[in-house]
């Protein structure tokens, strides 16, 4: 029996697909364990729907996850301000070949909320939307 997995307990499970040339392209999905075996893992999927079924996958490909409920309670996604180097992203796709990073220059509030923002991008200011920050 292994000692690392537990009825219950929620885990990633690893996954992937190799393509013609041999690139991996890996993937990740939550599930639950149901039964722990010596070699497997029954799981299902997290979050469960009715039509899911358990199936086993090896415990080398696992990896428990979990949160202190604290944790959750307190975590924010930090806000940036002005001065701060931030990447501005797109929330429909990454373009990693031209991302847009640089000092945030000004925000702009509407409706008491900060809405949009300028960028200092090399000698250029970038339009953005201040929603669409991340502080790096």
């Amino acid at each position: 029996m292994n000692n690392l997995f537990s009825c219950g307990d929620f885990i990633s499970v690893s996954g992937g697909t190799i393509d013609k040339s041999g690139a991996f392209s890996p993937t990740c999905k939550v599930c639950k364990v149901v039964a722990v075996g010596k070699h497997d893992l029954l799981v299902h999927d997290h979050p469960k729907r009715s039509f899911d079924r358990m199936y086993c996958v090896p415990i080398e490909i696992c990896r428990p996850v979990s949160v202190d409920a604290s944790a959750i309670l307190s975590a924010s996604v930090t806000r940036p301000k002005i001065g701060d180097l931030v990447m501005s992203y797109s929330p429909r796709g990454f373009d990693d070949s031209n991302p847009v990073t640089g000092i945030l220059y000004s925000i702009t509030y509407s409706d008491g909320a900060p809405r949009s923002c300028k960028i200092i991008c090399g000698e250029d200011l970038v339009d953005s939307q201040y929603s669409e920050l991340i502080v790096i």
